[in-house]
């Protein structure tokens, strides 16, 4: 049974969730998280002695993240109830102690002061205690079971990973409308911009005619095309437009698309750089310099995505 029910058309790479319960009179406490990373980083702090654990749950996870540096605590506590009994192991009891003296001796030995040991430390260790109770299958065993009851648990992370992409979902398509008001603005002083740029052009070639003799007119044609195709900003303009309309694609994609429109922002952040590069209009100016700042604002918000 997969932890996600469901497939989100978005995912947050941030996520929490714990939970506590108990299992063949062992109380445990499980707590899960995730923050933002290039690829799936999963870290796991589990008893060894629980066989195969680590590997049931990380394949688990794998089912409903693909990014993000994962880690999973688990803390185990026995517990002995009236009902079930436990014997103590004395035989492992008795190496484990063994082996924490010889560790604190060592210790001494070097300089180095420990903590003193506690029982509930102890407690928990493989073998420590045994239950009385006949055919009672020892929880090393049951991975499965323990799975099982941790789903929950990682029902709910899963969950809080979808509820804070739906969150980023709606401001990255806020940002999205914002942008392209301000796209539509700067194709609004393109008259503008072409009557000042010809009305500068004017006086610059008037006072060039006056101040030479001969002028080749190929020459001045040759340069006024070439100051047209460097001045032009449409190209950047129209890719800014259909940049946009991919990001828009891509947040309504099923899967993990984090990758593609943090790659997505590079474009947007390239082409707001040449626009202001080439706007030599400073109202265009202002407008590139609030497409760069929204574009820096995405980016961070899309650095979240999975």
């Amino acid at each position: 049974i997969s932890v996600v029910q469901e497939v989100i058309l978005i995912c947050s790479m941030t996520g929490f969730a714990s939970d506590t319960g108990c299992l063949n009179g062992v109380v445990w406490r499980a707590e899960i998280r995730s923050v933002n990373g290039r690829g799936l980083d999963i870290k796991c702090r589990i008893p060894e002695w629980i066989e195969r654990f680590e590997e049931i749950l990380r394949t688990e996870l794998q089912t409903c993240a693909t990014r993000g540096h994962i880690s999973v605590s688990l803390k185990l506590e026995a517990r002995v109830s009236s009902a079930d009994q436990a014997e103590l192991g004395e035989e492992s009891l008795a190496a484990i102690l063994d082996a924490l003296e010889r560790i604190e001796q060592k210790a001494m030995d070097i300089g180095l002061s420990l903590a003193p040991s506690r029982a509930a430390d102890i407690l928990p260790l493989r073998g420590v205690l045994v239950s009385s109770e006949a055919g009672r299958q020892p929880l090393s065993e049951q991975g499965a079971d323990l799975l099982e009851a941790l789903r929950p648990m990682l029902r709910a992370f899963a969950a809080s990973r979808a509820a804070e992409g739906t969150t980023l979902k709606t401001i990255i398509s806020k940002q999205l409308a914002d942008f392209e008001r301000l796209l539509a603005q700067a194709k609004t002083l393109l008259p503008q911009r072409e009557e000042a740029a010809a009305k500068s052009l004017q006086k610059n070639l008037d006072k060039i005619f006056r101040a030479e003799n001969e002028i080749d007119p190929q020459r001045v044609a040759q340069e006024l095309a070439l100051i047209a195709i460097k001045s032009d900003i449409t190209e950047e303009l129209d890719r800014l437009d259909a940049h946009v309309a991919s990001a828009r694609k891509l947040i309504e994609q099923k899967g993990a698309n984090g990758r593609k429109l943090d790659f997505l922002m590079q474009e947007f952040n390239r082409e707001t750089n040449t626009l202001c590069a080439k706007a030599n209009y400073k109202e265009l100016t202002d407008l590139g310099l609030e497409l760069k700042v929204l574009t820096d604002q995405m980016r961070e918000q899309i650095q979240n995505v999975e």
